[in-house]
């Protein structure tokens, strides 16, 4: 049996519109949730809150990642069966998160906020490898891995430079930059569905001129 030849790296890269903005809107989600390690735990110190108190937000996650299923399933059904929607959903529920912590700055306002953000994981986590999957044929692991490579940056940038600006002002200037990179997440997957919607869109109209002209 032949063994069937890789896809050059090169030829990989220039689908642009596959990986590229679904890259970018993950950057900018990772970053923006680099507030709960360098925002809301060193408020809840300041606060002169025990620091289980942090822990217990986390605990919070760890339950809604399994109690909210049901949720998901429901959000899924009725407003994003397919997989760029599930991230434009996710990137609003980060949005909103951030927009609470911002709007109460307590506790209660954080352990809300952090329904909402494990709300938007849930969406997230599944959707980009699936969408890869679906659509980057032979070449979906190398997809899945740049995406995440892209994502990552977020990760590695996020901590630093909220960290400065915490620093500087408190939690108000990095809930802020959160809630700015949220709103830049929420366009680039925007734009991402946009932009698969009208390549499937051309693609099919393609195939239908295709059929009429061989059928005439």
């Amino acid at each position: 049996m032949k063994k069937k030849e890789d896809i050059p790296a090169r030829l990989l890269f220039r689908d642009t519109r596959l990986y590229l903005f679904v890259g970018l809107g993950s950057l900018f989600l990772w970053f923006g949730n680099s507030i709960w390690n360098t925002g809301v735990s060193p408020f809840i110190i300041e606060q002169g809150l025990p620091k289980t108190m942090y822990g217990l937000l986390w605990t919070l996650n760890g339950i809604l990642i399994f109690a909210a299923q049901p949720i998901i399933f429901w959000i899924k059904r009725l407003y994003a069966r397919h997989a760029s929607a599930q991230m434009t959903w996710a990137g609003g529920f980060y949005l909103a998160a951030y927009i609470v912590i911002l709007g109460t700055q307590n506790y209660t306002g954080m352990v809300f906020a952090m329904v909402l953000a494990t709300l938007g994981e849930k969406l997230i986590a599944p959707a980009v490898p699936a969408f890869l999957s679906d659509h980057g044929g032979r070449g979906a692991p190398f997809y899945i891995g740049l995406v995440g490579g892209i994502g990552a940056a977020g990760r590695v940038m996020g901590p630093y430079i909220m960290g400065k600006l915490y620093d500087g002002g408190g939690l108000p200037p990095a809930v802020w930059l959160a809630l700015g990179v949220a709103v830049l997440s929420i366009l680039f997957f925007v734009l991402h569905s946009w932009l698969n919607r009208f390549r499937h869109d051309l693609d099919a109209f393609e195939a239908t001129s295709k059929a009429d002209a061989t059928s005439s």
